[in-house]
């Protein structure tokens, strides 16, 4: 598993659920969704065809599913050319009008 520079300075290794907030939350200001497969490359992680990428990509669509249940990002299944696919992005908090 990669790990940034931080990781690398703290010698700790952060939990992959905040891995993956910190990824979504980076496009400056520009709340984008990303494909399970996006998100894995954006970690850092290879996709491959081998037995360990498809447990990786377990791992990462339960910590998705987890975050999604604690409504911390949404879950939407977007239609593409080749079938449907969800994609994942940070919940937006709206703008109290009082």
């Amino acid at each position: 598993m990669p790990i940034d520079n931080d990781e690398w300075d703290s010698g700790k290794v952060r939990p992959l659920e905040d891995r993956i907030m910190s990824f979504l939350n980076k496009k400056d200001g520009v709340n984008c969704a990303f494909s399970l497969v996006s998100i894995m490359n954006g970690l850092g992680y290879e996709v491959t065809k081998e037995q360990k990428s498809y447990e990786l990509a377990a791992q990462v669509r339960k910590t998705l599913d987890k975050l999604v249940e604690e409504k911390k990002i949404e879950k939407k299944v977007i239609k593409e050319t080749m079938g449907e696919e969800p994609y994942y992005k940070t919940v937006q908090s709206t703008p109290h009008v009082g």
